[in-house]
């Protein structure tokens, strides 16, 4: 019977990669954790640190659960909240005061606050970019947006989506002060 090649869209059929050995570096295993899922793996299979007496050693438990994590980093963790005084004395504005702002206690996955009149609360959570982006209007799939901070993202978008065109006409940019584009952007017309 022939393989039906859809099931291999949901990540239920895909290949786990055996990591035994993270990186030590945070970034570095990021890196590391992004390229698998680049490469359509569908996890990974993995173990405490053997090194330095393995289980037995409650540094490698540590480590484990820290890249437990970063590996299911996918949930909306909050990693700032605060609360800021609103100036409404504008017409028609209201102008939050980041000078006076009150920073508020959060767990991973919660937070709450009291507010007065004219105060804004704000939650800050790590989570992926379908929601809040044009992303989520793609005709074919819904899209991870990039991360504009990251150089290796922008490196990426650079290769794939000038340098081909510097390649093919090298005057392309010569007169060009700066190139414009709307992709990548921080979408903030889509955050309500």
């Amino acid at each position: 019977m022939p393989v039906d090649k859809n099931q291999f869209s949901s990540k239920k059929y895909r290949v786990n990669l055996i990591m035994h050995n993270w990186p030590g570096e945070r970034n570095t295993r990021q890196a590391l954790m992004d390229a698998i899922a680049a490469y359509g793996y569908g996890g990974v299979v993995t173990n405490v640190p053997r090194e330095n007496g393995g289980i037995q050693n409650p540094g490698n438990i540590e480590e484990f659960k820290q890249i437990i994590q970063e590996l299911e980093d996918e949930s909306d963790r909050i990693i700032w909240a605060a609360k800021y005084p609103v100036d409404c004395s504008a017409l028609n504005d209201s102008i939050l005061q980041y000078d006076r702002m009150e920073a508020v206690p959060f767990s991973d996955t919660f937070c709450e606050c009291d507010l007065k009149e004219k105060e804004a609360f704000f939650i800050f959570c790590v989570k992926p970019a379908y929601e809040g982006s044009h992303c989520t209007h793609n005709v074919c799939s819904h899209s991870r947006y990039i991360n504009i901070l990251d150089p290796h993202a922008i490196r990426r978008f650079l290769d794939l989506c000038y340098e081909p065109v510097a390649a093919l006409i090298p005057d392309a940019y010569r007169q060009a002060e700066a190139v414009f584009t709307d992709e990548p952007s921080l979408q903030n017309a889509y955050i309500v």
